[in-house]
């Protein structure tokens, strides 16, 4: 196992973390924010989409598209 720091609001530290892996088994997501209580708070859902949705798509984009997977439609290729 390799473990690689990044932002995942950093597309530029996903492309560059991306590059550095030859081959890829398993490929764990372990970001998340939460909104505070506050829901009209508009940085706060920013930062929220920005984590878990905008850089969660840029993360898997970049590491699937770099090692292959899903480039075959194999079976065993899943997204959870």
């Amino acid at each position: 196992m390799t473990p690689l720091a990044l932002g995942i609001t950093n597309p530029t530290q996903v492309q560059a973390a991306a590059s550095e892996v030859e081959s890829l088994d398993i490929l764990i997501n372990n970001a998340g924010s939460m909104l505070p209580d506050d829901p009209l708070n508009f940085a706060a859902l920013e930062r929220h989409l920005a984590v878990n949705l905008f850089g969660s798509n840029e993360y898997v984009t970049h590491f699937a598209g770099r090692t292959g997977i899903c480039q075959d439609g194999g079976s065993d290729r899943r997204t959870v």
